[in-house]
Protein backbone atom coordinates (compact mmCIF):
# COMPACT_ATOMS: atom_id res chain seq x y z
CA UNK A 1 0.00 0.00 0.00
CA UNK A 2 0.93 3.58 -0.78
CA UNK A 3 1.30 6.57 2.02
CA UNK A 4 -0.70 8.38 -0.62
CA UNK A 5 -3.97 10.00 0.94
CA UNK A 6 -6.83 8.44 -1.16
CA UNK A 7 -9.09 10.45 -3.59
CA UNK A 8 -12.15 10.12 -1.19
CA UNK A 9 -10.03 11.19 2.08
CA UNK A 10 -8.81 14.36 -0.23
CA UNK A 11 -12.18 14.88 -1.33
CA UNK A 12 -13.63 14.61 2.81
CA UNK A 13 -10.88 17.18 3.56
CA UNK A 14 -12.28 19.58 0.61
CA UNK A 15 -15.35 19.37 1.79
CA UNK A 16 -14.67 20.13 5.62
CA UNK A 17 -12.69 22.68 4.82
CA UNK A 18 -15.47 24.55 2.81
CA UNK A 19 -18.07 23.40 5.65
CA UNK A 20 -15.56 25.31 7.96
CA UNK A 21 -15.38 28.39 5.72
CA UNK A 22 -19.06 28.75 4.86
CA UNK A 23 -20.04 28.42 9.26
CA UNK A 24 -17.10 30.76 9.71
CA UNK A 25 -18.76 33.64 7.07
CA UNK A 26 -22.41 32.71 8.64
CA UNK A 27 -21.24 33.69 12.58
CA UNK A 28 -19.56 36.66 11.39
CA UNK A 29 -22.76 37.86 9.45
CA UNK A 30 -24.64 36.71 12.65
CA UNK A 31 -22.81 38.52 14.85
CA UNK A 32 -22.68 41.90 12.81
CA UNK A 33 -26.33 42.44 13.83
CA UNK A 34 -25.23 42.19 17.28
CA UNK A 35 -22.97 44.64 17.73
CA UNK A 36 -24.83 46.60 16.14
CA UNK A 37 -25.38 46.58 12.39
CA UNK A 38 -28.79 46.98 10.80
CA UNK A 39 -30.13 43.99 9.21
CA UNK A 40 -30.80 46.50 5.81
CA UNK A 41 -27.13 47.16 5.87
CA UNK A 42 -25.91 43.81 5.88
CA UNK A 43 -25.69 42.93 1.92
CA UNK A 44 -26.24 46.88 0.62
CA UNK A 45 -23.68 50.07 1.49
CA UNK A 46 -25.32 53.20 1.97
CA UNK A 47 -23.93 55.81 0.99
CA UNK A 48 -24.21 59.48 0.84
CA UNK A 49 -21.94 61.53 -1.00
CA UNK A 50 -20.98 65.48 -0.63
CA UNK A 51 -18.77 67.22 -3.39
CA UNK A 52 -16.70 70.40 -2.89
CA UNK A 53 -14.15 71.42 -5.58
CA UNK A 54 -11.91 69.03 -5.73
CA UNK A 55 -12.56 66.41 -3.44
CA UNK A 56 -15.21 64.00 -2.54
CA UNK A 57 -16.53 63.12 0.42
CA UNK A 58 -18.56 59.39 1.00
CA UNK A 59 -20.61 59.24 3.95
CA UNK A 60 -20.85 55.69 4.78
CA UNK A 61 -24.23 55.21 7.29
CA UNK A 62 -24.86 52.26 9.16
CA UNK A 63 -22.51 49.87 8.72
CA UNK A 64 -19.33 49.16 6.51
CA UNK A 65 -18.39 45.18 6.89
CA UNK A 66 -17.32 42.55 3.92
CA UNK A 67 -20.69 41.61 2.63
CA UNK A 68 -21.72 45.33 1.39
CA UNK A 69 -18.25 46.19 0.68
CA UNK A 70 -18.78 46.14 -2.87
CA UNK A 71 -20.94 49.24 -2.77
CA UNK A 72 -18.20 51.27 -1.77
CA UNK A 73 -15.68 49.88 -3.89
CA UNK A 74 -17.84 50.72 -6.95
CA UNK A 75 -18.38 54.13 -5.86
CA UNK A 76 -14.85 54.55 -5.39
CA UNK A 77 -13.67 53.03 -8.96
CA UNK A 78 -16.80 55.52 -10.83
CA UNK A 79 -14.71 58.50 -9.11
CA UNK A 80 -14.62 61.62 -11.50
CA UNK A 81 -11.10 62.11 -12.97
CA UNK A 82 -11.00 65.58 -11.39
CA UNK A 83 -11.43 64.27 -7.99
CA UNK A 84 -8.16 64.70 -6.26
CA UNK A 85 -8.96 64.03 -2.80
CA UNK A 86 -11.60 61.04 -1.84
CA UNK A 87 -12.61 61.39 2.21
CA UNK A 88 -14.50 58.00 3.21
CA UNK A 89 -16.38 59.48 6.87
CA UNK A 90 -17.83 56.47 8.62
CA UNK A 91 -18.59 58.64 11.46
CA UNK A 92 -22.57 57.61 11.41
CA UNK A 93 -21.62 54.10 11.62
CA UNK A 94 -22.38 51.95 13.88
CA UNK A 95 -19.81 49.03 13.01
CA UNK A 96 -17.21 48.97 10.67
CA UNK A 97 -15.55 45.91 9.55
CA UNK A 98 -11.85 45.42 9.73
CA UNK A 99 -11.52 44.03 6.56
CA UNK A 100 -13.06 47.24 4.68
CA UNK A 101 -10.78 49.25 6.74
CA UNK A 102 -7.86 46.19 5.37
CA UNK A 103 -8.96 47.15 1.52
CA UNK A 104 -9.70 50.39 2.01
CA UNK A 105 -6.08 50.93 3.14
CA UNK A 106 -4.46 48.94 0.76
CA UNK A 107 -6.63 50.84 -2.26
CA UNK A 108 -5.08 54.12 -0.72
CA UNK A 109 -1.43 53.11 -0.39
CA UNK A 110 -1.93 52.14 -4.10
CA UNK A 111 -3.06 55.03 -5.49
Amino acid sequence: MSNQPSAVSRTGLATDLLVVVGAGLLLRIALHPKNGAPLKSLFRAIIKEERSGDELTLEVHDSAIFTNYLGLKQRLLAVETDVRRVVVNFENCWVVDHTVLDKLHTRAVAA
